[in-house]
């Protein structure tokens, strides 16, 4: 009876763990490809749209955070020694979207400063724009990686 509810727990944290990360990345991608392009044709304006998408990284960033988490928990539940080399790159992985997260939450206020929330404008924006685009190369190496991390374990069992 211990063993199968072990099992039950198992795969509950599997598949909270995969669906949290397709959630996050599903959501990023579709954000990204469409939803920022949609916004700039029918707003007209750039920076408008980064005050929408002020508020969506925010959930996008505390999405991927929870994806982690659940990964983290998910692997110390579910530990395999069956192959090391794997859980290597998977742990290397994983830390090194932490890195990048981390950064995201950092960088994520920095760049909130230099919204006028008041006149809809952008204070400053030679550095804001440099701010930004090392915040869009952090984004996108987290996608990357997220799709790595998506890759190796859905060709896992559940």
């Amino acid at each position: 009876m211990l063993k199968h509810r072990s099992i039950k727990v198992r795969t509950f944290l599997t598949a909270l763990s995969k669906l949290s990360f397709i959630l996050w990345w599903g959501g990023f991608t579709f954000y990204a490809a469409f939803v920022i392009p949609a916004g700039q044709q029918v707003l007209g304006n750039h920076v408008l749209v980064g005050f929408i998408t002020q508020r969506v990284s925010t959930a996008l960033n505390i999405s991927c955070a929870t994806a982690l988490l659940l990964t983290v928990l998910e692997g110390a539940w579910c530990w395999k020694k069956n192959s090391q080399n794997t859980q290597h790159i998977k742990h290397i992985n994983l830390l090194v979207m932490a890195v990048l997260l981390a950064g995201l939450f950092y960088l994520h206020p920095v760049l909130g400063r230099f919204l006028d929330a008041s006149s809809l404008q952008l204070r400053d924006e030679p550095v804001f724009y440099k701010l930004h685009r090392i915040y869009l190369l952090i984004s996108s190496l987290l996608w990357l990686c997220g799709l790595v991390h998506l890759i190796r374990t859905l060709r896992q069992k559940i």
